[in-house]
């Protein structure tokens, strides 16, 4: 398997382990000042997996929202306390999911 699918389902993995904990999730686009353009701390209802078309696609449903990640769109970078994501297409767009 591809390291890149292995980082992303590795990510998966990392999610349902923590899914009884708090997520909080923050998002950067066109990071110029260091700061979230998006940030939320929500407690998880369920964590998906898909298989579409050869991609993965976690979702991560709240209460309130969905969060989907395919990978073909984000390269995962797993560790103990956070999974983040940053895109494909450039290097400015990225998410950080922490555990709280």
């Amino acid at each position: 398997m591809e390291e890149r699918t292995q980082k992303f389902l590795d990510a998966f993995a990392s999610f349902k382990d923590k899914s009884d904990w708090k997520f909080s999730i923050q998002i950067y686009h066109n990071d110029e000042s260091s700061q979230p353009f998006f940030c939320a701390q929500v407690d998880v209802e369920r964590v998906l997996l898909d298989y579409v078309d050869g991609d993965f696609i976690i979702t991560i449903h709240t209460e309130d929202s969905s969060y989907s990640f395919s990978s073909s769109n984000w390269l995962a970078y797993v560790d103990s306390g956070y999974v983040s994501f940053g895109s494909t297409f450039d290097e400015k767009t990225h998410c950080i999911i922490e555990y709280c």
